[in-house]
């Protein structure tokens, strides 16, 4: 049995991908820098359990963009003798962390939203006025490096800068809640309604951290990529059918950003080394096409079903076997 196999060469459009995360990563770290640190300033002066679990949200967020920014760099690293397929599983790894400090986020916020409401008669809130200018400022930040991130993730297949992003998405969505939250403190003085929405927002950041999660643990456990993946990879080698007798043990996998594609590939007996290999690469060359970051690895056999039928005539070709042999 042969096999032949093909790693993606780190050429310039990887590079410029690597260069693209990279960036991304950098921007969410300085975004959640300056919105943790200008959130607990005004925690402070407004008293305020709501903008205090913005605050603690951004501090996890700037664990998470620290966290990423380093990641991203590991994970574009080429292959070596001790990481032969790639470092792009520390991306998974990462975010499975991320997707988890949003569990510790929601349950610190539940805790003292909960508290919050218990003492709701003595609790005051004042200086609404800074709350309402810092969390309208976060929500346009996090919106804007929430749709950078998004766009990035998408285009180079960042599950890191994806979790990162939904950070973002989840920050804006609370700074909204917290933002309106304090409007309504100001003009009615109901002190109560913050410590629900705090209450509301943990339940949120919950949620997406079990989407998060799953998703994570897909990666993690070598989960087959999705059928529609699966189908165009079909759909590639197929495309080249007339060359070769049948394919199958067709498995897939997903590491960070970089897929993980290898099958069985059954070639006439008949035919050369040569012609067998320039055939897994026209079916190579079909599946980089297809996906940007591809590790394909082909195992391939001579084909044995019809040995006793192809005795005399091959099968595959209709052909006399010794004239099959004379022109392959």
């Amino acid at each position: 049995m042969h096999q032949h196999s093909t790693h993606a060469p780190v050429t310039g459009s990887l590079e410029e991908s690597i260069l693209k995360r990279k960036n991304a990563s950098t921007l969410a770290l300085a975004a959640t820098f300056l919105l943790t640190n200008v959130k607990m300033v005004v925690a402070v002066f407004t008293g305020s359990v709501g903008v205090l679990s913005e605050a603690i949200h951004s501090g996890l967020d700037l664990l998470s963009s620290l966290v990423t920014f380093f990641v991203v760099r590991a994970s574009g690293k080429p292959a070596d003798l001790n990481h032969p397929f790639g470092h792009g599983k520390i991306e998974s790894i990462s975010a499975l962390f991320e997707a988890f400090l949003l569990f510790v986020a929601g349950g610190y916020i539940v805790f003292e939203g909960v508290r919050a409401w218990a003492n709701s008669d003595s609790h005051h809130i004042h200086n609404t006025g800074w709350g309402i200018a810092a969390l309208g400022g976060s929500i346009v930040v996090n919106l804007f490096v929430y749709l950078q991130n998004r766009k990035v993730a998408r285009e180079h297949e960042s599950i890191a800068i994806e979790t990162n992003a939904f950070h973002f998405l989840t920050d804006m969505f609370s700074s909204l809640a917290v933002f309106v939250s304090l409007i309504i403190v100001q003009y009615t003085g109901w002190v109560w309604v913050d410590a629900l929405v705090a209450v509301v927002i943990a339940a949120y950041i919950t949620v997406v951290g079990i989407q998060q999660m799953r998703k994570c643990i897909a990666e993690l456990s070598d989960t087959a990529l999705p059928d529609d993946e699966v189908g165009a990879i079909a759909k590639a080698i197929e495309k080249h059918k007339s060359k070769f007798v049948n394919y199958h043990d067709l498995r897939t996998r997903k590491s960070g950003a970089k897929r993980h594609v290898d099958f069985h590939l059954e070639i006439c007996s008949e035919d050369r080394v040569a012609r067998a290999h320039a055939v897994c690469d026209e079916i190579e060359d079909d599946l980089m096409k297809q996906f940007k970051e591809t590790d394909v690895n082909i195992h391939v056999e001579p084909c044995g079903h019809h040995e006793a039928a192809c005795e005399k005539v091959c099968l595959f070709y209709r052909k006399d076997r010794s004239e099959v042999a004379r022109s392959v």
